[in-house]
């Protein structure tokens, strides 16, 4: 099986990569299916000619990009849909690097320098627990969530994989965005939190009430998890859209604020926030978000023509309004 799976290494430095590759490769890995790539624009290539089964993202890539800005590019452009197995390599395991990258829900973090024996440990404890996350969707194929119900009466694993294994089930559900699938998925959920109050769960059935634009369910749970974690950025992005979607705009840019003072990494979310500060004509946020945002573009994997664009017109913008407020000002004096 290990001999099969193709592997992504991604890390600027190449003594990284090839003691990475060394260490897979001892693991039982094929030296043919690991692959290396510098920084992020080439791991979007790569990932775009290939489906890898395992990928390594360092977080400081040097020059551009950083992992956390990758792993984001790989969402947003729907590479990571055969959800594959994601290791984080940092030498900075702060709380603000590991929150921002828990907005992608990556399966471990490895804090380097790398060791055989971490590695080998996580790797297998990783594969143990995808290989019971696809007996249990087999189950599910063949009789239904009856199935799952059955594998977790005659399996006695610890109660904390039951909940990961029912969670991976409804998500690979929730990621075939089939509406009729929707009674099956609430039903997996409100078994696990039967067994157990489960975060991971409540995000993905925050996510399935966001598709069902279902707010009679999903604003209370969401006050809630705020209580629980006011800043959770997973918990604060789905609040920010739920208030959206509502057209309550001031109250999603609040979350969206809020997140991005958590983890400035994600552009996506500073292009949104400046998008609804050109609306409401907030020049003193909008001036220190634009700063941020030409830092994070320039050389980065989101380095697009069209992000400039964007960002060109709000500079238009945001200088019209200063010239508009001198000459308003030099005409009353």
């Amino acid at each position: 099986m290990r001999r099969s799976q193709s592997v992504l290494i991604v890390d600027d430095s190449s003594i990284i990569q090839q003691t990475t590759k060394l260490i897979l490769i001892n693991g039982q890995f094929q030296s043919a299916n690991i692959f290396c790539a510098s920084n992020a624009a080439e791991a979007v290539k790569f990932c775009q000619q290939h489906t890898f089964d395992i990928l390594f993202l360092d977080f400081n890539l040097g020059f551009g990009s950083t992992g956390l800005q990758l792993l984001e590019r790989l969402h947003h452009n729907a590479l990571l849909q055969h959800s594959p197995l994601i290791f984080i390599l940092t030498a900075d395991d702060s709380p603000a690097v590991l929150m921002g990258f828990s907005e992608y829900q990556p399966d471990d973090y490895l804090v380097k320098p790398l060791r055989l024996n971490t590695l080998k440990q996580r790797l297998e404890y990783s594969f143990e627990q995808r290989a019971m996350n696809d007996r249990a969707f087999m189950h599910y194929q063949q009789v239904g969530i009856s199935g799952i119900e059955l594998m977790c009466t005659q399996h006695t694993p610890p109660l904390t994989i039951h909940c990961t294994t029912i969670t991976a089930v409804a998500k690979r559900l929730l990621n075939q965005k089939q509406p009729h699938l929707y009674d099956d998925i609430s039903a997996l959920l409100t078994l696990l939190q039967r067994l157990y109050q489960s975060l991971p769960a409540q995000l993905l059935l925050i996510q399935l009430w966001l598709q069902q634009q279902n707010f009679t369910a999903l604003d209370p749970l969401l006050a809630q998890l705020r209580r629980s974690y006011p800043n959770h950025l997973m918990v604060l992005e789905y609040s920010a859209c739920a208030a959206l979607l509502q057209h309550k705009i001031t109250q999603g840019y609040d979350f969206w604020l809020q997140a991005h003072n958590v983890s400035k990494n994600n552009l996506q979310r500073l292009l949104g926030l400046l998008w609804i500060e050109s609306h409401f004509q907030n020049h003193s946020a909008m001036q220190q978000h634009l700063r941020e945002a030409i830092s994070y573009l320039r050389y980065s994997v989101w380095d697009k023509p069209c992000y400039h664009a964007f960002i060109i017109w709000l500079q238009l913008q945001h200088s019209d309004k200063k010239k508009l407020t001198c000459r308003t000002f030099m005409a009353h004096n």
